[in-house]
């Protein structure tokens, strides 16, 4: 369906994917909603509703510890236990580091200890069930938070053919997946890697509910009390190593 979809709130952000913005003349534009505590609830609502759930990096890496014990013997994994504490805390102060920098001169975490530990978390994920059940949980949750972030915060557009459906003033979780699939042909018909401009779309939405506090004093809108959902230092093949942080729950938003 070709659509104009009407904003019905009073303060809302116009937004269009950079890149599409880039290559045509007249792109998709967007209208994204000033989130209040309601989105917000929503938003959990959601969640919960999917039956999603998202696990810490701390829980990740004490059911690891847990599991450490099951690749071999209590001796081995009393000798193993500080050598991979120690490889984690490295890992964190690079993150903190790395945080401070800007983006152009962060460089990738590298350690006498990174393959090993690697190799370590896959051998404990593969015999140990409770590793591996809270991995699929996190990679349901990333796989889902996108959709719910653009289903809670975009109110309508323009500019673009794709499903328009409502659920309790909200757009559905099956109307945000036909706009990602739109906005993929879109990607693709204009030489863009399809994926870029979905992905610019989402974090913008994410950006919207978890409004950075430099902001908050400027929306006329209460800004959500919660803080944006944790980076988890995991991805589906599990590793301790935490190299592969969840990138699809930051709330940069890329360059428009």
């Amino acid at each position: 369906m070709s659509s104009t979809i009407p904003a019905e709130a009073s303060e809302t952000l116009v937004y269009s994917p950079a890149n599409l913005e880039a290559k045509m003349d007249v792109p998709p534009r967007f209208r994204l909603r000033a989130v209040s505590h309601r989105e917000k609830r929503h938003f959990d609502r959601l969640l919960n509703e999917e039956g999603l759930r998202q696990h810490s990096t701390e829980a990740i890496r004490a059911e690891m510890l847990r599991g450490l014990v099951e690749v071999g013997t209590p001796e081995t994994a009393a000798e193993l236990e500080p050598r991979v504490k120690a490889f984690w805390e490295a890992l964190d102060d690079h993150d903190k580091e790395q945080a401070e920098l800007p983006a152009e001169e962060r460089t990738a975490f590298d350690h006498p200890d990174l393959e090993r530990i690697q190799q370590l978390g896959n051998e404990i994920a593969y015999v140990w069930k409770p590793l591996r059940k809270m991995t699929a949980d996190n990679v349901d949750y990333l796989a889902m938070l996108p959709l719910i972030s653009v289903a809670v915060a975009v109110q309508g557009w323009e500019g673009l053919e794709a499903l328009f459906e409502k659920d309790r003033g909200f757009l559905t979780v099956e109307c945000a997946d036909a706009v990602r699939k739109a906005l993929n042909d879109l990607d693709e018909a204009h030489g863009i890697d399809a994926g870029l401009s979905w992905s610019q779309l989402y974090t913008k939405a994410l950006s919207r509910i978890f409004l950075p506090k430099d902001q908050e004093k400027n929306s006329a809108s209460p800004s959500p009390s919660s803080s944006p959902p944790s980076n988890t230092k995991t991805d589906g093949q599990v590793s301790p190593a935490g190299t592969s942080p969840a990138s699809a729950t930051s709330t940069e938003t890329p360059a428009s």
